[in-house]
């Protein structure tokens, strides 16, 4: 009789602890599996799912074996029904809402060239982990002739962190560039952080859905995609004035960004997950969508040999070869450890202007969403696989070696070959 109370408060408080416990201890897990290793992520969260949902089965068990505390049974109630809501938005999320895409071609002016406006996130310069890249795709846009640049908006994208500025700031460097190369078209000043669905507008929204209004337009979507999100949920209207809107983004299912040799390390799908809603508003709002993803890009490779041949030409090539030095230095060092660079968005600007170089297929994209990462903010990024349920889009993964050759001379001196 002695013994009986502390075994039933064993008993009791055993019925509630481990079930927390072992739920907790689970999901931490789970997570961090799912963190380092995107390619079983889906196998980890159906697992994780049925380990979770053993934890109340257990501690129903010893709620029965303590005489039914209170404690008891309403811990292991609550642990079912979160196991129950945690499943069902792991389904819900893998099938989104899709709206059939409107099917264009690309408008073309009198001149013969396809009007393209360039939303975009330029950080060059501003640090030796900033990346070029959207330098180089707008030099490249102003250097190809088969487009027509009616205009630019900046927006907040590359790293938050050191190297970081404002967007005030990056439509500073836009004209700089347009300085540059001796060309003129509006730069505008848009979001500085993620929407959080507020949709406030900005001066590049307002513009971007006035040029829309007097023009069919291709967008190249450099950055996250807040700019554009704003302006289609404030100019509903807009969207059929839109061709396609080419994007980087997109990843099979499973697929790590690998910059180098490192398993660990690996680069997040940045331009989906600074704004995951702006993403998902554009991805569903029936506008042509085309995908120019890491997986192309990596494809182009910018040497230091490369780098001498900018620098040998004229201001803009010289210009662009003196900012991409520190960025060059970063991929050959230790933790990347490769001969050279990826010039991600010209790569885009590319894939619009010569399209016939890309190799490119109809398939379909989702927004990619963990049930063990969610909480922490971290895993959103955009799927593309034939089969899922998802929007319909472009995606290209491959491109022809000429390619390289084309950007260099273009960016060189501005000399054109038409191809």
């Amino acid at each position: 009789m002695i013994w009986a109370p502390k075994s039933t408060s064993r008993r009791t408080r055993a019925a509630w602890a481990v079930p927390i416990a072992g739920f907790l201890t689970t999901y931490l897990l789970i997570a961090g599996v799912s963190l380092s290793n995107v390619d079983i992520r889906l196998q980890a969260e159906f697992v994780g799912l049925i380990v979770l949902a053993a934890f109340p089965l257990i501690g129903f068990i010893l709620t029965h074996r303590g005489g039914w505390p209170r404690s008891g049974v309403v811990v292991n109630l609550l642990l079912t029904a979160f196991v129950l809501v945690l499943a069902w938005i792991a389904y819900a999320a893998k099938r989104p809402p899709v709206q059939a895409p409107l099917v264009r071609s690309p408008a073309i002016t009198e001149s013969g060239r396809v009007p393209v406006w360039i939303d975009t996130d330029p950080a060059c310069g501003s640090g030796k982990t900033a990346d070029v890249d959207d330098c180089w795709a707008l030099a490249l846009a102003l250097r190809s002739p088969e487009l027509e640049l009616l205009g630019v908006s900046t927006v907040y994208g590359n790293q938050p962190q050191q190297g970081a500025i404002s967007t005030p700031k990056r439509a500073d460097l836009a004209r700089a560039i347009l300085a540059l190369a001796s060309r003129h078209a509006s730069v505008f000043a848009g979001a500085e952080k993620r929407s959080n669905s507020e949709w406030r507008s900005t001066a590049a929204s307002e513009a971007l859905a006035s040029a829309l209004a007097h023009s069919r337009l291709t967008i190249l979507a450099l950055g996250p995609m807040t700019n554009i999100a704003t302006m289609l949920m404030r100019h509903p209207d807009r969207a059929e004035r839109i061709d396609r809107i080419v994007v980087v983004a997109g990843k099979p299912p499973g697929r790590l960004f690998h910059p180098g040799k490192h398993w660990w390390f690996h680069f997040g799908d940045f331009n989906v997950a600074r704004d995951v809603e702006a993403m998902r508003t554009v991805l569903y709002s029936g506008v042509p969508i085309t995908l120019v993803p890491f997986d192309l890009a990596v494809q182009i490779v910018i040497t230091d040999q490369d780098i001498r041949r900018l620098r040998a030409g004229d201001r803009l090539a010289s210009w662009l070869a003196a900012v991409s030095e520190e960025w060059l230095s970063f991929w050959q060092g230790g933790l990347i450890d490769k001969p050279g660079f990826s010039p991600f968005d010209a790569a885009a600007v590319g894939y619009a202007a010569l399209p016939d170089l890309f190799a490119c297929r109809e398939t379909r994209a989702r927004i990619g969403f963990s049930v063990f990462l969610a909480p922490f903010g971290l895993g959103r990024d955009l799927e593309v696989a034939e089969g899922i349920d998802g929007a319909p889009v472009r995606y290209c993964d491959g491109v022809n070696a000429r390619f390289r050759s084309i950007l260099l001379e273009r960016l060189q001196s501005g000399s054109v070959t038409h191809h």
